[in-house]
């Protein structure tokens, strides 16, 4: 007995062992921003592919953010990174703004009850980067919000960074979307200029770097993260651009233009990663008549297929939305089990269509370019 059990030991440390070896994270180690390019360890350009869960706080969505969901998406869909956005102000009480104790199964079936919005919100953080670091892939860990809230996020970030700075895995993404307004002339106002986006960002940047001086740092533009030509012509300098890269969002069926805004962006000298990305419009669910929205998944593949934009650019890349929410870009079903293991019809189109891209593209994330 006490032979087998030794033998049963050895064969699992070495298979464990051989997976530490073969993880994308153990591959390509801490990442780096070099110009316009993201490096692994060895000065290989990296582009990552992978999926966006949606906002914490609704739709039973941190019921999918732990480890053996982690592990499906790894293994099944190819996944290399996750991003893991933490709802702030949306739901007030049940976002990471949240004061008020909760009462048990408030927000979402699941909420433990007895804690507030921000101690949940935290706890919800810790476990999908945990997850993401036992699985050996890379986490955008994503402040989602659309407006600043500039003592709130340097707690949160100083918590975050403290606690998992010297982890490999760790993508800060400090500020998920500056929004606008549309007058009633139709016209649009920033709610957010970029002098405002960057100075809160350096304020971020700073932060976190108390904590973890390596890992990048994704710094949101405005409107939306489509207006790239200002961070472009006065982009942040200096030691704390170091290993900053810039965010670009695009939903295939709305943004055609922001294709030019890339352009441009790169030919300064920015870094770009595509955090959240769609194969809808915008809006997702209804058109004015009523309608849902079509899928664009030409449009789609046009950017990121051999040839296409991200690809060009070696832009690394995660789709929205791993999740149950009504809408076009979800890409669970209700009811998908919250240990994956889904068959197709655990998935929505989306989801199945997503899947398929990532297993075609993701056997290797290097670019084979130094």
């Amino acid at each position: 007995m006490k032979v087998l059990l030794a033998l049963l030991t050895a064969l699992f440390m070495i298979n464990f062992a051989a997976l530490a070896q073969t993880t994308v994270v153990a591959t390509h180690g801490p990442l780096h921003v070099d110009g316009t390019k993201i490096k692994d360890k060895n000065n290989r350009v990296v582009e990552l592919h992978g999926v966006s869960y949606f906002w914490h706080q609704f739709s039973n969505n941190t019921a999918y953010m732990n480890s053996d969901v982690v592990q499906w998406l790894r293994d099944d869909w190819k996944v290399q990174v996750i991003r893991v956005p933490i709802g702030v102000g949306a739901s007030y009480d049940c976002s990471v703004l949240g004061t008020r104790v909760l009462s048990e199964g408030e927000c979402e079936k699941g909420n433990p009850g007895g804690i507030t919005g921000k101690e949940w919100g935290y706890q919800v953080a810790r476990r999908a980067i945990q997850a993401a670091i036992d699985n050996g892939i890379y986490v955008i860990i994503d402040w989602h919000s659309h407006d600043i809230h500039l003592e709130e996020a340097r707690d949160f970030f100083k918590t975050i960074a403290r606690e998992f700075g010297k982890q490999p895995n760790i993508i800060y993404e400090i500020f998920n979307e500056p929004d606008f307004t549309t007058n009633s002339d139709g016209s649009t106002v920033v709610d957010e200029t970029w002098p405002e986006i960057k100075a809160y960002a350096e304020d971020m940047i700073r932060e976190i770097r108390q904590y973890d001086p390596n890992n990048i740092i994704v710094v949101g533009t405005p409107h939306w993260d489509q207006w790239l030509t200002q961070a472009a012509d006065d982009p942040i300098t200096g030691k704390l651009a170091k290993n900053v890269a810039y965010t670009v969002h695009i939903y295939a069926g709305s943004h055609d233009s922001v294709e030019k805004e890339v352009d441009y962006a790169v030919s300064k000298g920015l870094c770009l990663m595509a955090t959240e990305n769609g194969s809808t419009a915008a809006l997702f669910n209804l058109d004015a008549d009523g309608n849902p929205y079509p899928n664009y998944w030409d449009k789609w593949a046009k950017w990121t297929d051999t040839g296409g934009i991200y690809d060009k650019y070696d832009i690394s890349w995660t789709m929205w939305s791993l999740g149950t929410k009504y809408e076009r870009n979800s890409m669970l079903q209700p009811g998908a089990s919250t240990s994956g293991h889904w068959s197709d019809e655990d998935l929505t189109e989306n989801g199945q269509k997503i899947r398929e891209q990532l297993r075609r593209m993701n056997g290797n994330a290097v670019k084979g370019k130094k």
